[in-house]
């Protein structure tokens, strides 16, 4: 995540951004725009005392946190999530599927998630759509597509692992 921050940029600063580009009311003034991007992270779980930080100053998951906010700052109806906890421990892993799971039935914004990660497309997506060869193989509710794999590709995916609560 901190990879697709601005190092130059604080942590307030970058969420903010989205909506000076973007508008909106609270777009109007830097005064409006700090007072929303603050709130975004506040959202997302990071402390004030961050707003200030650069993101070469945050933790893998902070940075998360700082992009997950200036996604949402702009209050979208779709969020489109592309592998969120690639490369993350698992236990960071676990707090950025909760506070995805979290933020988006908060704010009754979509989730649209692209992963490799089974247990993260079980524990996020009540649907799923698999792709295999650019081709839709699969596309039912998630638990029953982990239960009962129909296409190959499918399976042998399923099979590689391990058990998956649901």
């Amino acid at each position: 995540p901190a990879g697709s921050l601005d190092p130059r940029m604080t942590a307030r600063d970058l969420v903010a951004e989205p909506l000076r580009r973007l508008g909106g009311p609270a777009a109007r003034s830097a005064a409006g725009r700090a007072r929303a991007a603050s709130a975004a992270l506040d959202d997302v779980g990071l402390p004030a005392a961050l707003a200030d930080r650069r993101p070469g100053e945050l933790s893998g998951g902070q940075a998360q946190r700082v992009a997950l906010a200036r996604a949402l700052v702009v209050g979208p109806r779709l969020l489109l999530a592309d592998e969120p906890v690639s490369g993350l421990d698992p236990a960071l892993r676990d707090q950025v599927v909760d506070l995805l799971a979290d933020t988006c039935a908060a704010r009754g914004t979509g989730l649209l998630l692209v992963s490799h990660d089974l247990a993260v497309a079980a524990a996020l997506c009540p649907r799923t759509v698999v792709l295999h060869d650019g081709l839709v193989v699969e596309d039912r509710p998630t638990a029953e597509l982990l239960a009962a794999p129909q296409h190959p590709a499918v399976a042998a995916l399923v099979g590689a692992t391990a058990p998956l609560s649901v």
